[in-house]
């Protein structure tokens, strides 16, 4: 019995000894953050509050305090923002299939133009890539915009993001593209038992328009 216990305790004890020798390593070693900086784990953003042997105390961006154990953390992919250069991030939108080529091309050039009468917040580095097209009823496009600087400051990241979507918005109904959605015409019908008529029920974009008020083609801006 007390062999079993000194073997548990020394399995105990090894376990913590590594731990607190990863976590060592972790924080003077490797130091990939200092408290303040603003880090990205597993997709996750967050803001480093603080530092200690064992454990690192993480904010996420709703206000939620995470306590993640230094020797886990030192097993996973950090991105530092404060400590990076000039950051990317990538905006993808859905446009219609039969959007002509040629609005897509005015689009890539307006935005481009935009980035260059905003030098201070975005670099000339625009790029727009076609991703994928889906059943002949979607073309994905990625857009991937290039800003000065890091994202470390939060607001200021935030304010970049917005006038460049709300652009993006403006140019996209300047030039007609659009992208419906996948929306398909159903009709129900109904058997009367005593006279064996049919009773037509309001298609689904019907129902759509008498409920939401569009208009008879049913378009819809996204």
């Amino acid at each position: 019995m007390l062999a079993s216990f000194l073997l548990a305790l020394s399995f105990m004890m090894g376990s913590t000894a590594t731990a607190f020798f990863e976590s060592v390593v972790f924080l003077f070693v490797q130091h990939p953050y200092d408290v303040g900086d603003s880090i990205e784990v597993e997709g996750i953003e967050y803001k480093v509050r603080e530092m200690q042997l064992l454990t690192s105390v993480l904010e996420q961006s709703d206000g939620a305090m995470v306590l993640a154990p230094n020797a886990q953390l030192a097993q996973k992919f950090i991105r530092n923002h404060r400590r990076s250069a000039d950051e990317k991030e990538a905006i993808w939108i859905d446009v219609d299939f039969n959007t002509p080529d040629g609005s897509i091309h005015k689009l890539n050039q307006r935005m481009s133009s935009f980035l260059r009468s905003h030098r201070r917040d975005y670099k000339d580095d625009l790029s727009l890539s076609i991703l994928e097209i889906w059943r002949s009823s979607r073309i994905k496009i990625e857009l991937t915009v290039p800003f000065r600087g890091n994202i470390q400051d939060e607001q200021r990241k935030i304010e970049r993001r917005n006038r460049f979507l709300l652009h993006l918005k403006g140019v996209l109904a300047d030039l007609n593209i659009q992208y419906q959605g996948d929306l398909q015409r159903v009709r129900l019908t109904e058997e009367s038992r005593s006279s064996g008529s049919q009773r037509r029920w309001p298609s689904q974009s019907e129902g759509l328009n008498q409920n939401a008020g569009l208009d008879s083609s049913g378009s819809t801006l996204r």
